[in-house]
């Protein structure tokens, strides 16, 4: 049934996802072109980052939807997630980056309790030969 939800909802931000492209030009769909730099995936790009918005806001809400309610709920969150789907990117990546700093940070603080420090084996060298 999960599957079910998200399949249903990344197609229904998919759809979002193209209106929200034509709105954003004027009314006409961008088509996808090849680049000097790259790739321009016009409107499909529109399309693929709304429906991954609305996946990962489905996967974390996860509504249910065993009766008219709930499908109009995984309407409504797939509708909010195409629409906010830079929101949502934005604070994946803060998470993100904020996990990667908690995660030099424990490393730092590893490496600084198992290595010695560079002064107290100087000083013990000089000691020895001295």
């Amino acid at each position: 049934m999960f599957l079910t939800k998200v399949i249903v909802g990344m197609v229904i931000a998919s759809v979002v996802g193209v209106y929200d492209s034509s709105r954003k030009n004027g009314g006409k769909l961008k088509k996808p072109r090849n680049l000097k730099t790259g790739w321009d995936l016009g409107f499909l790009g529109d399309c693929m980052g709304c429906a991954l918005s609305a996946m990962v806001v489905i996967a974390i809400v996860d509504p249910s939807v065993s009766d008219t309610a709930g499908w109009l709920r995984l309407i409504f969150l797939s509708t909010v997630a195409a629409f906010g789907k830079d929101t949502v990117f934005k604070k994946l990546e803060d998470a993100a980056s904020h996990l990667k700093v908690n995660a030099l940070q424990e490393t730092r603080t590893m490496l600084d309790e198992e290595l010695p420090k560079k002064d107290e084996g100087a000083q013990g060298n000089k000691e020895e030969t001295g």
